[in-house]
């Protein structure tokens, strides 16, 4: 985890990342009420409760994708906003089954692990495209 020296240093860095990943360079973008775990953008306030972030009452797991989803929204872009949301949930689950069968293979049996490890090449090629698609629909938001 990065340290940094001011809250400027942060803001910055964080405006760095989601410009980079939306290809813009004109994103509002700063901290709410003086703490790195709530972002504000363009009057939208999106927090971090408990390691996830809350977008008025919808769950993200990914930074990048609550800020794409909250952009979406405010541009009535619903069905990229959908799609987003969607994609987050996804890849949040394959995370989890990919740690879960990682996990089980260490007591297994032969049969098990060979079981185990087709559901890991699987799920590994499915977090890979919805990662590879997540991105894509950000890089593709319009900022107005």
């Amino acid at each position: 985890m990065a340290t940094y020296s001011t809250k400027l240093d942060l803001v910055n860095n964080l405006s760095k990342q989601f410009n980079h990943t939306v290809d813009a360079t004109d994103v509002k973008i700063r901290l709410h009420q003086n703490t790195p775990t709530s972002i504000k953008i363009n009057g939208t306030t999106i927090r971090q409760y408990d390691g996830v972030w809350h977008y008025k009452d919808k769950i993200f797991h990914y930074k990048k994708s609550a800020v794409g989803y909250a952009i979406s929204i405010i541009n009535n872009d619903h069905l990229r906003a959908k799609q987003i949301r969607d994609l987050d949930m996804q890849i949040s689950k394959l995370t989890e089954d990919i740690l879960t069968y990682r996990y089980h293979m260490r007591h297994a049996t032969k049969v098990r692990k060979n079981i185990l490890s087709c559901r890991i090449s699987d799920d590994s090629a499915r977090l890979d495209l919805a990662k590879h698609t997540l991105y894509t629909n950000l890089l593709s938001i319009n900022l107005t």
